[in-house]
């Protein structure tokens, strides 16, 4: 059983960070002209525009991947947003609804450490640890409860 993100979720997406890029260069040229490069303005919408610009990147690469976001076989799960390899669900420990709208799930230590993880994965394992990922449902059409369920019945329907 596979899930695709919404390809016109992720245009959506994208397009409204274009939008805060778009801001952001409003208020560098707003601030540049007031106060030259030196200014907090500047700075802000610098970064601003260059974080913006990142997702928006990513946003399309997104739309235009032909993976599937979600991949559930008997032999496993693979999750598109922290690994591009499978993992057995005699690996997985658990899988609970996370703050309303994404699915917190959870894996052995010691599978996590060999775990091929995303950058983003990279980033959220420094906070919450290896072991533990997160997996948002937006745009693919799926509830984070339907997830845990189908997570818990291994992609049994």
């Amino acid at each position: 059983m596979k899930f695709y993100r919404s390809r016109s979720f992720s245009f959506w997406m994208a397009a409204g960070s274009a939008l805060f890029v778009a801001c952001s260069v409003w208020i560098i040229g707003k601030s540049y002209r007031s106060e030259a490069m030196g200014s907090f303005d500047f700075f802000m919408g610098v970064s601003g525009g260059a974080f913006f610009l990142l997702t928006a990147f990513f946003w399309l690469c997104a739309a235009m991947r032909e993976q599937p976001d979600l991949d559930f076989s008997p032999e496993g799960l693979i999750v598109l947003d922290f690994a591009n390899q499978r993992i057995p669900w005699g690996e997985i420990t658990g899988a609970a609804v996370y703050m309303e709208r994404m699915v917190r799930l959870e894996i052995q230590e010691a599978f996590a450490q060999k775990l091929n993880r995303t950058w983003v994965a990279k980033i959220q394992g420094l906070f919450y640890g290896k072991a533990i990922f997160f997996i948002a449902t937006s745009g693919m059409g799926l509830s984070p409860a339907k997830l845990v369920t189908l997570i818990k019945l291994r992609g049994a329907d």
